[in-house]
């Protein structure tokens, strides 16, 4: 049998690098439901995109507006320096991704033939 896979959240949980940050600089935040948070902070991240690719925003300053945005929708501010502790959280957790136990497990225990995709640079 042969599988392909999309690397972003089909092998992980993109949500991973979010609920670290959340952990770390924002742990009240927790009580909150975090699916729905970070469904609002992807769609911050949606919002600016077009800005980010044409230039007119750094990806760096996007990431801090993104967490400020997100926490504004639902009447919490935060200061700028929290922000961008978050930001580099975040960051540096997006590369310490790790794929989900259950297709480790898998993966580990089924000899098939598997192909990962990823739009990733890196």
């Amino acid at each position: 049998m042969k599988f392909m896979f999309d690397c972003d959240d089909t092998l992980y949980n993109c949500q991973q690098p979010f609920i670290k940050a959340v952990e770390t600089v924002l742990p009240e935040l927790l009580k909150m439901d975090i699916s729905s948070l970070y469904d609002l902070y992807r769609k911050k991240g949606d919002e600016m995109f077009d800005s980010i690719q044409d230039g007119s925003l750094n990806p760096y300053t996007a990431g801090i507006y993104r967490i400020l945005n997100t926490l504004k929708d639902i009447q919490i501010d935060i200061p700028y320096s929290k922000a961008e502790t978050f930001q580099k959280i975040y960051k540096e957790n997006q590369y310490r991704i790790q794929m989900d136990p259950e297709f480790k497990e898998y993966l580990i225990n089924h000899k098939h033939q598997y192909a990962i995709l990823t739009n990733g640079e890196n």
